[in-house]
């Protein structure tokens, strides 16, 4: 069996069959296990007859690596692990790392009560702040910025079978991003920057730097 860093080949789901209606087998959704099985052919031949059907346009969503919540927690619950998924933006294309938060909040709170949300929130927002330097940021505590994020835990959701394309890079160029919802409000320096999800068009975030001089912060009441 053919096996890759996110696993074999049977999970790995047809999320894309390239530019117009190149989809006449009905292969979009559908995990290459599935086709194999229902066409009687290997995993292999699956993803090449796939793959050749759409003329090599194909596109595939490979499943989680983590699978786990209870080793995930533990690992989170380590003093020296900070929560993460991003490797500097290099997967624009190929990877959407953009909804790891609200999947961790979902995966390791609410859906399977590893973590409370409080202790999720530390290890999301306070903690990170300490490790970087940030020492006005990451809390709601007197004398630190006002960043708020406002939302009803049983209305958070992120779509795990597909991704939206958007062409919002530099020259108009494309890249992936995960959609997710729920959140009712987000705040920064005191300043609504979303309702809902929907833009608000302020712009009320400073350059963090290195910690020297930054300009007048609101402060968290």
């Amino acid at each position: 069996m053919f096996e890759a860093t996110a696993g074999g080949l049977a999970d790995y789901t047809v999320i894309g069959m390239g530019d117009g209606s190149n989809d006449a087998k009905g292969y979009l959704g559908k995990t290459l296990g599935e086709i194999a099985a229902a066409e009687g052919k290997t995993e292999v031949d699956a993803f090449i007859d796939t793959a050749l059907e759409s003329d090599l346009r194909i596109e595939l969503k490979t499943p989680g690596i983590a699978i786990d919540p209870a080793k995930v927690a533990d690992l989170l619950s380590n003093s020296r692990v900070l929560a993460g998924a991003s490797d500097g933006g290099a997967h624009t294309k190929n990877f959407s790392g953009g909804q790891w938060t609200t999947d961790l909040i979902l995966w390791l709170v609410r859906d399977n009560d590893f973590l409370s949300l409080e202790d999720m929130h530390y290890r999301l927002s306070y903690q990170p702040a300490r490790a970087m330097g940030i020492k006005d940021r990451g809390a709601l505590l007197e004398g630190m910025a006002a960043d708020i994020l406002v939302y009803d835990l049983a209305e958070l959701y992120f779509d795990q079978d597909r991704f939206d394309v958007v062409h919002d890079q530099p020259g108009g160029d494309w890249r992936r991003k995960a959609r997710a919802g729920g959140y009712r409000q987000i705040f920064v320096n005191g300043v609504q920057t979303f309702e809902r999800d929907q833009l608000l068009g302020t712009t009320p975030g400073v350059y963090l730097g290195d910690g020297t001089a930054r300009p007048q912060i609101a402060r968290a009441a």
